[in-house]
């Protein structure tokens, strides 16, 4: 009976803790909690109570320099909050990090001011909030300093008055503004539609001001966030009176007004006469651009240029690699800008817009939407084009590679490609000089008379490196050799060294013919040697080299096409890709060398199956190789021919020796020689296949027993 007595007394206590703990947490703080302090004096904040109390420290005037950390999420729902450096000159200066947490916020910005010197970075807001006067969701006036890294998601609604709003500064002075995105919207209440009221609003900052003395930078952000002002509306910035730089930076909200909006900036001047300029460069806007009243000025990138009233205090807008995605709707309108006070101008340089019919003097007419980014690669496919130059015998690898570029692009990066057409002449020119260098087979001897002895073996032809970096590379491999053989003398193990040997000529050209010296120097010794061509690279370890003569060799290798019959490649590749690769040596090399070669990122994962095309039509897997992620697989050879290369999932040459091994295993026969190391692959394999019986040997051991 004590006991049910003393369990109930257990129950009811642990019952009222649990209603405590419950009326504490639905408590309002205090913002009396200290947060604790890392090894380098840092704040490390994890609760509403220690960001109101570091909150109050700085409106007294006090930590303004200090450094902060939030360590949780924090929720300000619960409490009154008021910006950290609220009150006269209680300017924020010291690095917040939001260590990628997040604050929800109810009311002001987190910040009231910050200045030089001060770093605001990796902080997260959202929430709900209604703005009033100049505000920003993480600060609200920026006299300097970094913004950086920073997000808000806040839902925003301007008050019943005039106001300043931006996605993550209200006003900003001088600084710079860095890689931050906005997925806010803000809207104007109805009441002020139809209204003289100046509501400026921009998916970044509200507006930069004329009071600093550098130019305020926003560069790499973005906006997600539609825009509604009866003012002005400005994807990056509602409106700029400094000379401002605004660069990296996009724009994917929509932009409405019923006076002046653009894409990146509403408005462009102020109202001093002080002479302003604005740059935009590698900016793109994607978002809707709508006038709600016919006289308002809207523009794919700014609004309006030149200051309303008396005066000319903007002069100049500098547009550098735009885009504007966007039908600009209704109004006063333009592609890049809508309207120009007297005295305004403007350069363009590489600028584009989605076509309008507008025919614009001053851009190309997309005929889709396009990216900088697919503009960019249009654009050097077409000057990969021009460099092909002169067509000669030595042109098909590059025809091959421009000819791939162009058809992987899309329809409206294919429209800016003007000068493709010379892509097919330089297919034409090719075939005609293919044609022109087939030779008449070799006569035969007539019979009863002795064969001709045949010719000296010429050297090897090609481009040859130059004679310093054949002299560097020398000089490298003898100490690279000494340095071996010293570690051997002493016992000791020493790392493989590698000796670089740079393929270039004396011209300056990408050469192939690797020097027999360099080899013969480091014969027999566990040097690497690495012949860098021009996108690829041989290794050759010295003890592979074996030979009693080292030749010099030309080992270019060139990607090829038709060389291989259709039917045999579709053989090989059973619906995977291929790669047709043609070296330009005959025969064996005289040692083993191993090739790395890009076959692309996109093929990351998969094996580089290389087979050995026969002149009787049969093929053998002579080697492969795993594509890394930069594209690159590394494959051993021996000696030279035509190969076809199968990018599959599957190590067929490990396949092939596991076959013939399992085929043979009776009579321990081993598979046939191959280029690659498969061998060792089998045997791991088979290692493996062992070490599961053995497992499950003893699993059925530990079930009888």
């Amino acid at each position: 009976m004590r006991k049910r007595i003393l369990s109930f007394a257990l129950t009811i206590i642990m019952a009222l803790g649990l209603v405590q703990s419950s009326v504490l947490a639905a408590d309002t703080s205090t913002g009396d909690s200290v947060p604790s302090q890392d090894s380098e004096g840092t704040y490390l904040i994890e609760n509403a109570d220690q960001l109101l109390w570091f909150s109050a420290e700085t409106k007294a005037g006090r930590l303004l320099d200090a450094n902060v950390k939030l360590i949780a999420d924090i929720d300000l729902n619960r409490v009154s909050w008021t910006s950290i450096a609220t009150g006269a000159k209680n300017d924020y200066s010291g690095t917040f990090d939001g260590n990628s947490n997040k604050i929800t916020v109810t009311g002001a910005s987190i910040f009231s001011t910050i200045t030089a010197g001060a770093v605001v970075k990796n902080l997260t807001v959202e929430g709900t909030v209604t703005c009033k006067g100049t505000s920003g969701l993480i600060v609200g006036t920026q006299h300097g300093g970094l913004i950086e890294n920073c997000i808000s998601r806040v839902t925003i609604e301007g008050a019943n008055t005039s106001s300043v709003i931006g996605g993550i500064v209200g006003q900003m002075d001088e600084g710079t503004i860095k890689d931050c995105v906005n997925y806010s919207s803000i809207t104007a209440p109805e009441s002020k539609m139809g209204s003289n009221a100046s509501n400026i609003y921009g998916g970044i900052i509200g507006k930069s001001s004329d009071k600093g003395t550098t130019s305020p930078i926003i560069s790499g952000c973005i906006n997600y966030g539609d825009i509604k002002s009866n003012y002005f509306a400005g994807g990056i910035a509602g409106l700029t009176k400094s000379p401002t730089i605004i660069t990296n930076c996009k724009n994917f909200g929509s932009m409405s007004s019923e006076q002046q909006a653009g894409g990146m900036v509403a408005v462009a001047g102020g109202s001093v006469d002080d002479p302003k300029r604005l740059d935009i460069l590698n900016c793109e806007n994607n978002g809707a651009i709508i006038a709600l009243k016919e006289e308002a000025y809207v523009g794919g990138l700014v609004g309006r240029l030149g200051a309303t009233g008396k005066g000319t205090d903007f002069t100049h807008v500098l547009f550098e690699n735009v885009v504007n995605n966007a039908i600009v709707q209704g109004g006063v309108k333009g592609v890049f800008a809508g309207f120009f006070r007297e005295g305004t101008e403007a350069t363009y340089t590489n600028c584009y817009y989605l076509d309008d019919g507008s025919n614009n003097p001053n851009g190309i007419a997309l005929t889709g939407k396009a990216s900088l980014k697919e503009i960019a690669v249009a654009k050097d496919v077409s000057s990969a084009i021009d460099k092909l130059g002169t067509i000669t015998l030595g042109s098909e690898s590059a025809i091959n590679e421009v000819s791939t570029a162009y058809n992987a692009l899309n329809d409206v990066q294919k429209s800016l490609v003007k000068n493709a057409g010379a892509i097919e002449t330089a297919k034409a020119t090719l075939e005609e000089l293919k044609k022109s260098q087939v030779k008449e087979p070799d006569p035969q001897p007539e019979p009863g008379k002795p064969e001709v002895n045949p010719e000296p073996e010429k050297p090897a032809e090609g481009v040859a490196p130059s004679a310093e970096a054949v002299q560097e590379a020398l000089n490298n491999a003898k100490e690279a050799v000494a340095g071996v053989d010293e570690a051997a003398s002493l016992g000791l193990a020493k790392e493989t060294p590698k000796v670089n040997v740079s393929m270039v000529s004396e011209a300056g050209e990408p050469a192939t013919v690797i020097p027999a010296e360099v080899l013969e120097t480091v014969k027999g010794k566990d040097v690497d040697v690495v012949f860098e061509m021009d996108n690829y690279t041989w290794t050759v370890n010295g003890t592979n080299v074996t030979a009693e003569e080292v030749k010099a060799l030309n080992l270019g290798v060139e990607k090829v096409s038709g060389v291989v019959p259709e039917s045999i490649v579709e053989e090989l590749a059973q619906g995977n890709p291929t790669v047709q690769l043609r070296l330009s040596h005959e025969g064996d090399f005289g040692f083993k060398a191993t090739l790395r070669y890009n076959f692309g990122s996109e093929y990351a994962g998969k094996y580089a199956n290389v087979y050995w095309c026969k002149e009787d039509g049969s093929t053998q897997i002579t080697t492969s190789g795993l594509i890394d992620s930069d594209g690159y697989a590394e494959l051993a050879f021996t000696h030279a021919s035509d190969y076809v290369v199968v990018l599959s999932n599957d190590n067929k040459a490990a396949e092939n020796v596991l076959d013939a091994e399992i085929t043979n295993n009776d009579a321990n026969v081993t598979a046939s020689p191959k280029t690659g190391d498969a061998a060792n692959i089998s045997l791991i394999l088979s290692l493996f296949a062992l070490c599961i019986l053995a497992g499950s040997a003893v699993k059925s051991k530990k079930e009888a027993n």
